[in-house]
């Protein structure tokens, strides 16, 4: 256990060294350069690690491998509050500090001979959902330049898993999930101070657990359903006064098929849902008198095709939409936590140096969106925050070496 602890603080450590990204939410549109081209679907058409966080039943379908993958982001993120009573008429549209991201994972897929090679183990470490805000100024007039300008979120996983082959059309899996989160903000309070935490870095260790199926009934048709649980996080000490109930992650429902009319082409259609508003925690509690972010559900449609023009080639297309997290009612609440991008569009090339060395790449752009407050709150801050926009936009590249042995 020490050891899993260890891995995971280090894998952090560098998931944080440098910190939007293409999201859902606050959750990646996916987790390899593969998976992000393909628009983060693939729930019944595994290719790398990616499956074990999607669906490990696929990891049965894997070669004995291992991959690593490079994501670098460059969002550009805005903020105006100065139509709302509460903001900062000073600052005007304010900037974030968006400098380039740095997002390392990857993982191992392992196929046993036990049980007549039905039994394969795989391994993920890899970032999964996150969000950077530094503004040049504060949301708030009234504490205008000094604080409420700034929040760090993100979240690690260490994902070991089994998936075990019924027969040639069946397979099922089932992960635990190791989670370890970190957050950095100067967010004010309801009240208006200044939360303790005071932009100190602070650390939550969690757990949950997935499972999935995969069913192939036809040599170009195949299904893939898998179901991640609620990961149960241990609060923010430092940021209890602003998070008293702390941040769980919120479970998540994936559902796909794939088809494979011609051995060189495939098309994936996914369907994801992330339970935001009933997750324990800071992202679903009421927006009202503080303490929550009040985001909603998400129902993500995800397509991605994939052709193979000669043997040593594959060009990749993928699109992601998903409505936004955040509410307009909830905005004012989350401009320090607004990741609220809703289209994504992406694509790739995959390239096999030899039979056993594979090197991938992808480009997702997430469309600028922009999201006003209405105001319609029913506390005390009730038509205060009317007026508050944040805006943003998002290039990602992703790059993946993966090694068969």
């Amino acid at each position: 256990m020490k050891k899993i602890i260890w891995l995971v603080q280090f894998c952090t450590a560098l998931f944080l060294a440098h910190s939007a990204w293409a999201l859902n939410g606050a959750q990646l549109t996916g987790y390899s350069a593969v998976h992000e081209a393909l628009g983060g679907s693939g729930v019944a058409h595994p290719q790398d690690f990616s499956a074990i966080l999607i669906n490990p039943a696929g990891i049965t379908q894997l070669p004995r491998q291992a991959s690593f993958n490079l994501l670098v982001g460059f969002p550009n993120s805005r903020m105006n509050t100065a139509a709302s009573p509460l903001g900062n008429v000073a600052a005007g549209t304010a900037s974030s500090n968006d400098d380039p991201l740095l997002l390392p994972g990857g993982g191992f897929i392992w196929p046993t001979p036990w049980l007549d090679n039905r039994i394969t183990f795989g391994l993920a470490v890899s970032p999964v959902a996150g969000f950077s805000l530094d503004y040049t100024a504060s949301r708030l007039g009234a504490v205008a330049n000094t604080y409420d300008s700034h929040t760090f979120y993100g979240l690690l996983k260490v994902v070991p898993g089994v998936g075990f082959q019924i027969n040639d059309q069946w397979s099922i899996g089932l992960t635990v999930h190791i989670d370890h989160a970190e957050l950095e903000t100067n967010s004010a309070l309801f009240s208006g101070a200044q939360t303790a935490g005071a932009s100190r870095r602070d650390g939550s260790f969690g757990i949950g657990f997935g499972i999935g199926v995969l069913y192939q009934p036809l040599d170009w048709l195949a299904a893939g359903l898998s179901y991640t649980s609620q990961q149960f996080m241990q609060n923010f000490e430092r940021y209890t006064d602003l998070l008293p109930a702390g941040v769980d992650f919120p479970r998540q429902l994936q559902v796909g098929l794939s088809f494979q009319p011609l051995e060189t082409l495939f098309l994936n259609t996914d369907f994801r849902w992330i339970n935001w508003d009933n997750a324990s925690g800071g992202f679903a509690r009421p927006v009202e008198g503080g303490a929550g972010l009040g985001w909603q559900d998400q129902y993500i449609i995800l397509f991605g095709l994939q052709y193979d023009p000669l043997e040593w080639l594959a060009v990749r297309l993928g699109y992601n939409y998903g409505r936004s997290a955040i509410p307009a009612r909830s905005l004012f609440g989350s401009l320090l936590a607004s990741p609220v991008g809703e289209h994504h569009l992406s694509g790739g090339l995959g390239f096999d140096l030899s039979s056993k060395l594979h090197l991938d790449f992808s480009f997702v752009h997430t469309f600028r969106k922009t999201v006003t407050d209405n105001g319609a709150r029913t506390d005390a801050l009730a038509g205060l925050t009317t007026g508050a926009f944040t805006r943003q936009s998002i290039n990602q590249f992703s790059t993946e070496v993966t090694l068969d042995f």
